[in-house]
């Protein structure tokens, strides 16, 4: 007797952006913390949104807006490490700490909150 439990494909479907999405926050936060990658990708990704939202958005203040805003915290958490650094190598320590936990605020609360409706797949829009 075989009890084979199966999803349906709304439910797989839900899980993988689940996945997705968790995974691309995470992974956007640690590529941040190095910070060649944080000057180069970060680059790209705010070329990416721009031509985005030049293309395709109705609102484009405001989403211009979103991006710089994120694209400056991204920054100041780039020299965060520095500005925490002092005699000890604990202060460098929490300034990559504060530098990721900002990152992981960008990534949710604008890339994949503000900004979501520029990156939906082609199927969800």
């Amino acid at each position: 007797m075989q009890n084979q439990k199966l999803v349906s494909e709304q439910v797989q479907e839900k899980r993988g952006l689940a996945f997705a999405k968790f995974f691309g926050v995470l992974g956007f936060s640690m590529f941040m913390l190095i910070p060649l990658i944080n000057a180069i990708i970060g680059l790209f990704i705010v070329i990416f949104f721009v031509m985005k939202i030049i293309a395709a958005s109705a609102q484009r203040t405001k989403d211009l807006f979103w991006v710089f805003v994120g694209a400056a915290v991204c920054m100041f958490g780039f020299f965060l490490p520095a500005l925490c650094d002092g005699p000890t190598s604990a202060g460098m320590k929490m300034g990559f700490f504060l530098e990721f936990v900002l990152n992981i605020c960008v990534a949710i609360f604008i890339v994949s909150g503000k900004l979501s409706h520029l990156i939906k797949p082609a199927g969800q829009a």
